[in-house]
């Protein structure tokens, strides 16, 4: 139980701490374009494929349908987390699930804060499917609900976010219709989700995280879907998949599916802590990730409405995602699917000492590169009581002292992050 604890505080302390490149929390996508030569791009081969009863599902999912449920999450207006309208939304979503036959639907509260604007509450929606073989066993697709516009003021009232992320829950909604519509029986549970309060950190994937932690669920992927429907008209289709180290069997499977159905993907490592997958990733869970490969010129901005979306290229990227998960939603997993290994944003071989400590303790970490870094302690609250600003460091190992006069005993926390996006968390305890 103590470990458990911990592990829900490490995590709680990702959702207030976590903002690596933008100082005012607002989880910026944009990054994932910047090293756009860093990944892969698949050759497509043209397969014959024979018509199948599985092809017939895919191709059952629909762009006015796809295009209905934007339509009807753009004309909240906005789904700021912190605008009035935010139970609103999670209960309309919680609705379309029931309205497709869902019998087990669920509102999951949380509290959080960011930016300096209090706590709030919020609700994720999940609809489960169940598995007909092991239905304790789970695979999770998601995407965020939330979004944002310009400034926190103006988001409070305006924030039509169609592309970010009105994309990614429409297609997990009309992904669900269509299994359910069809009967799928997959031989896991899938978890359909859509989380809420993404935009200022993540924060409804990281409760959602801790929740499999504290319940003891059985995980055994998660697809993530993040701004899946821009794409200018002039400019040939690529569709990025984001990956994990954990989940290369995803990307294979994605790959196999996409050059059935004649599609350029494009493989990159590059963006894969900027979305709900990465709450998932820390816990050991494989992941894959959706995402457009031309970053919209709408993003955050009042220009993110369905008129400005490419349907034909939501459509085929929603059925290639439809696609993957029939598939890995009837696999038996392997033990080489489900190797546990360690993340490789986790590398920095962060540690004190002593530990415990009194009034005195030394922070060190590597560095196999030059690196801006910056550290920060945390007490159990997760409020910040000593933050170390970014420096730069060559390659090697460094360190850094805490004297902790004035500060009562107990469990700390600290934190490094990196300018190229490594981080580590870890736990100390200080004894007077």
């Amino acid at each position: 139980m103590r470990i458990k604890l911990l592990i829900l505080f490490l995590l709680m302390l990702s959702i207030i701490s976590g903002n690596y490149y933008y100082r005012n929390d607002i989880v910026d996508k944009s990054i994932t374009i910047l090293k756009q030569g860093n990944g892969t791009y698949h050759p497509v081969e043209k397969q014959d494929v024979r018509l199948t009863d599985r092809s017939l599902i895919v191709n059952s999912i629909n762009p006015d349908s796809l295009s209905w449920f934007v339509q009807k999450l753009e004309d909240f207006g906005t789904r700021f987390c912190y605008a009035e309208n935010r139970f609103e939304v999670s209960e309309w979503i919680a609705s379309q699930f029931i309205r497709m036959g869902f019998t087990n639907v669920q509102l999951d509260p949380f509290v959080s804060s960011a930016a300096g604007l209090g706590d709030v509450s919020q609700k994720n929606v999940i609809a489960i499917l169940e598995g007909s073989t092991y239905p304790d066993e789970y695979i999770i697709i998601g995407a965020h609900h939330d979004s944002f516009s310009t400034s926190y003021p103006h988001s409070m009232t305006m924030a039509p976010g169609a592309d970010d992320n009105a994309s990614g829950t429409a297609a997990v909604l009309e992904i669900a219709r269509v299994f359910m519509y069809h009967e799928i029986q997959p031989l896991y549970s899938i978890r359909f989700m859509t989380y809420a309060m993404e935009e200022l950190w993540m924060h409804g994937s990281y409760h959602d995280a801790a929740k499999v932690l504290e319940e003891g669920l059985t995980v055994k992927a998660m697809f993530n879907l993040d701004m899946i429907a821009n794409q200018p008209d002039d400019l040939d289709w690529i569709f990025k998949i984001i990956r994990y180290p954990n989940g290369d069997f995803l990307l294979d499977r994605a790959l196999e599916r996409a050059s059935e159905m004649n599609m350029q993907i494009y493989s990159t490592y590059e963006g894969m802590h900027l979305s709900d997958g990465i709450p998932y990733y820390e816990i050991g869970i494989p992941v894959i990730y959706f995402f457009e490969y031309y970053f919209s010129e709408n993003y955050h901005k009042d220009g993110d409405t369905l008129a400005n979306l490419n349907l034909p290229y939501f459509l085929q990227f929603t059925r290639l995602i439809g696609s993957v998960l029939l598939d890995i939603s009837d696999t038996v997993f392997t033990n080489i699917q489900e190797t546990d290994l360690k993340p490789v944003l986790n590398n920095l071989n962060l540690k004190n000492y002593p530990n415990p400590f009194n009034p005195l303790t030394t922070i060190q970490f590597t560095l196999s590169s030059p690196d801006i870094v910056e550290l920060s302690i945390y007490n159990i609250k997760g409020e910040m009581i000593k933050n170390y600003p970014p420096e730069m460091y060559q390659s090697g190992t460094h360190s850094f002292q805490w004297e902790a006069d004035g500060v009562a005993s107990g469990l700390y926390f600290y934190q490094i992050k990196t300018e190229s996006g490594r981080h580590e968390v870890n736990k100390m305890v200080l004894l007077k």
